[in-house]
């Protein structure tokens, strides 16, 4: 495969893995139902360091928390925070998108809670730079969504956990982050 075959990469992925759940997402393993397997499309869990990468990272039973399945569990401990927490290549064509997911945070800030991105992966050029709206809450989850396009030159893209600013991620943030039904959904195809 030649590099910024994503696409191709992607089919030939769902055409070769024998894990695959009955309905193939936009997001694999999007409830952290699984253990990540390594693959190149799905997640790639940085465990982190408290000291080292100023967070810990464990996909653990959301039971504690009133799920009844698995949820990715994320304390930062004020440390700088070196990285993404959480990565997955995604393979979108052209269009318009919605990332959706569910969270439950305390001991954060408002404006330093980490969020989901999706970035062009030959560039990193953010695309969800829209307001996330909160739309939900129930039982202290808050279920977040953002719309965003995938431009014509962005062949290829990952979605990440991260820091909104780089700021937050030198200065490092205190808190507790649990995460859940991470979902994207095409909501119109480019014209």
């Amino acid at each position: 495969m030649e590099i910024g075959q994503t696409d191709t990469a992607y089919r030939l992925h769902l055409g070769v893995a024998r894990n695959l759940s009955r309905r193939v997402d936009y997001v694999y393993n999007g409830g952290f139902e699984m253990p990540p397997s390594g693959g190149p499309f799905d997640w790639t869990i940085n465990t982190g360091g408290e000291y080292r990468d100023g967070f810990v990272a464990s996909i653990r039973s959301g039971i504690d928390l009133a799920i009844s399945g698995n949820i990715l569990h994320v304390r930062f401990s004020g440390q700088p925070i070196r990285g993404p927490v959480a990565i997955q290549t995604l393979a979108l064509e052209l269009g318009l998108y919605q990332l959706s997911y569910r969270t439950r945070e305390s001991g954060f800030t408002s404006d330093k809670v980490p969020r989901w991105t999706v970035r062009c992966a030959a560039d990193q050029r953010v695309l969800t730079t829209g307001a996330i709206e909160i739309s939900e809450a129930s039982q202290d989850w808050t279920t977040r969504t953002t719309v965003f396009a995938i431009p014509p030159q962005c062949v290829g893209q990952t979605l990440r956990l991260e820091t909104q600013t780089r700021l937050a991620a030198l200065e490092g943030i205190r808190g507790t982050l649990a995460m859940d039904d991470v979902v994207i959904s095409r909501v119109s195809v480019a014209p």
